[in-house]
């Protein structure tokens, strides 16, 4: 049988590090060159599976899934008058004034806010979520051996949810931020918001930070059942006697993408909450110092 690979692998794994030990033990059993390059492929999803499972869920899933307000629009309820006066105001000289900003970060927070708002738009999330969902029902109707059968549907997937590129991502992060660490660092206001305008701009950006927020933990419940969907069919897949090479390596192209938009999600979501946090630091400096002036 052309471009197939008999495989046979233990049907008792109980977590994925258990199902990657498994196939790491198998290539030092096999010595054919297709089935090594079988499980290399295998290794890599269950790689992709646990840096999914863990890190999105720690880092993501962990934090919005029973999202209610983002900081700022907290922090703007709670001083609803004087925030709006201060926004209103030309009494305050920014020249004068020290504030924080994620340590790293080398643009004013109007550039910021707004390439993160525009980086993160390019992650469509119920498109990813959607396109997934699509493609992984595919599998609910047929045996492992009639996989081989969705190469085409997998290529269209794979396009589908193809939308940014981790090398895209870094390049504007790195546009944003010389280094990322987690911690803060103290600069002239001037640096950072450069008039009165930019202020009002920026409060009005990060506040739409709130926006993906509240998509994002609308999706908390299907990215979960994503990641069980394509845990089940790598799962499937190991029962398989011939397991077709091209469906493998197009599968895991798949996977290695899903696992590429999710991370890079978490990423930008992670930056944005640098800024927003330090902004509203920042925003209360000022906002006391209006307090102080109007005395």
């Amino acid at each position: 049988m052309p471009n197939t690979i008999a495989l046979g692998f233990d049907n008792h794994f109980v977590v994925l590090d258990h199902f990657k030990a498994d196939i790491l033990d198998m290539s030092n059993q096999s010595q054919d060159e297709q089935a090594l390059e079988s499980i290399r492929l295998f290794t890599s999803m269950a790689d992709m599976l646990i840096r999914l499972t863990n890190n999105f869920k720690v880092n993501v899933v962990s934090l919005f899934k029973s999202f209610k307000r983002s900081e700022l629009r907290m922090y703007k309820e709670s001083h609803a008058i004087t925030s709006r006066q201060l926004l209103a105001s030309t009494a305050i000289d920014l020249h004068t004034y020290q504030v924080v900003i994620p340590e790293g970060m080398k643009v004013p927070y109007s550039d910021a806010s707004k390439k993160l708002l525009d980086m993160i738009s390019k992650i469509e999330l119920n498109r990813l979520t959607k396109s997934a969902f699509v493609y992984l029902n595919l599998f609910t109707n047929r045996t492992p051996d009639e996989y081989r059968n969705l190469t085409k549907e997998t290529v269209l997937a794979i396009d589908q949810i193809n939308m940014v590129t981790k090398a895209d991502v870094e390049k504007t992060l790195n546009t944003i931020f010389e280094s990322r660490p987690n911690s803060n660092k103290i600069v002239k206001c001037s640096d950072v918001i450069r008039n009165m305008k930019e202020l009002n701009f920026v409060f009005n950006e990060i506040l739409k930070f709130e926006l993906v927020y509240v998509e994002l933990s609308s999706k908390i419940k299907e990215i979960e059942n994503i990641e069980a969907k394509v845990g089940a069919v790598v799962k499937r897949i190991q029962n398989v006697q011939f397991l077709d090479q091209k469906f493998l390596e197009l599968f895991h192209t798949f996977v290695y993408t899903l696992a590429v938009q999710f991370d890079m999600y978490g990423a930008i979501i992670h930056e944005m909450q640098r800024v927003e946090h330090n902004f509203v630091l920042s925003f209360d400096v000022l906002m006391n110092a209006y307090i102080d002036s109007e005395k």
